[in-house]
């Protein structure tokens, strides 16, 4: 189902992953901070090319987490990553489609997308 508003980037795939609440399991604030900073600084020293983010659940406006976006990447690197922070899954963003991705679960589910305020 393709997006009637413009794709955002130069690359035709972004991913959304966090480290945040590892396997579900939520963690203290800080603790998640902490993580949320150390991915950060992994995401960089890969080199690739990242964007904080929060993602939330619209069906549960009081839960979010802190996140990031990167640009390109390949779908192993960046599993590969979210798996070493003990993620299900990660988001994969193109401009025609968004992706569920399981990581530490076997799941794909494809949707369309649009922005939101």
């Amino acid at each position: 189902m393709p997006s009637p508003q413009q794709w955002p980037f130069a690359e035709q795939v972004a991913w959304i992953l966090t480290a945040c609440n590892p396997r579900s399991i939520a963690l203290a604030p800080e603790v998640n901070a902490e993580r949320h900073e150390q991915m950060g600084r992994q995401i960089a020293d890969l080199g690739l090319i990242a964007y904080p983010n929060v993602g939330y659940d619209p069906a549960e406006p009081t839960w979010s987490e802190a996140g990031y976006t990167i640009v390109g990447g390949d779908e192993a690197t960046v599993c590969d990553l979210a798996r070493g922070w003990e993620q299900n899954a990660v988001f994969r963003w193109a401009p025609e489609e968004f992706e569920l991705v399981g990581v530490l679960m076997e799941r794909r589910d494809v949707h369309g997308w649009r922005w939101a305020r």
